[in-house]
């Protein structure tokens, strides 16, 4: 990969990555949402048009069999789980699906960000296409304290409500980069929205693929990522 960053705008579930290009993949999949809970939303913009929950899981697991084939083979993935029956279904089908394992969960709890009472958690599953080392995460799971108002405050000066929706802090993301990708590597996200990864890892000294089937929210991180891209002296493509 010659420039630091390639922005796309696909569908997730198309294939668009070489075979083994990526170093580490960080994702925020889109939810499956019922019709009520689109509430006249416009559901071709996002994977949530599928008409139903086992269709959304089969699109969902298009797009891990394409980043399980760009992802090389000493890689890694961190991939947001929606810490529901319906986000955790996706799981048994990469399981039978695919030659990646999972190697530890990260939980990042933002429930202090809410005054309802109610579960605000997303799971962080850590895969791999081969065993990784005992040592990686022995104490099992733990969690990232940083707030979902946090990501809020840091998105606020760039875009509107409609693009912060999902939106994780910066915090949420370093450790992943800082401790399972090397300078220079590249770090994809497929799901990429306002392009938080891509902004930490620019900062880390990563390259960064970036894609997400809104033009909304690429045109968001396109200025986000530009104004990193200026503060470092980096260049970028199209």
């Amino acid at each position: 990969m010659k420039n630091n960053v390639i922005f796309y705008c696909k569908d997730a579930a198309e294939k668009f990555l070489e075979d083994s290009s990526v170093d580490l993949f960080i994702g925020h999949p889109p939810y499956y949402m019922t019709e009520l809970e689109l509430n006249g939303g416009d559901p071709s913009k996002q994977m949530q048009n599928a008409e139903s929950l086992n269709e959304y899981l089969d699109r969902l697991l298009l797009s891990f069999l394409h980043m399980e084939a760009a992802l090389k083979e000493d890689g890694h993935m961190f991939i947001a789980l929606q810490n529901t029956s319906f986000g955790l279904g996706i799981l048994p089908k990469i399981f039978d699906k695919t030659k990646l394992q999972l190697q530890s969960i990260r939980i990042w709890d933002y429930s202090s960000d809410f005054k309802v009472e109610g579960n605000h958690t997303v799971l962080f599953a850590h895969l791999t296409k081969n065993p990784w080392g005992a040592g990686d995460n022995p104490q099992g799971p733990f969690v990232l304290t940083n707030s979902w108002l946090e990501a809020t405050e840091e998105l606020r000066s760039y875009h509107t409500d409609r693009a912060t929706v999902g939106a994780a802090p910066e915090g949420v993301y370093r450790e992943m980069i800082k401790n399972y990708s090397e300078p220079g590597d590249v770090v994809a996200d497929i799901f990429a929205g306002c392009g938080t990864v891509g902004v930490v890892a620019l900062q880390l000294g990563r390259k960064f693929i970036y894609n997400d089937v809104s033009e909304d929210k690429l045109l968001v991180s396109k200025e986000r990522i530009r104004d990193v891209l200026n503060s470092t002296g980096l260049s970028s493509a199209g």
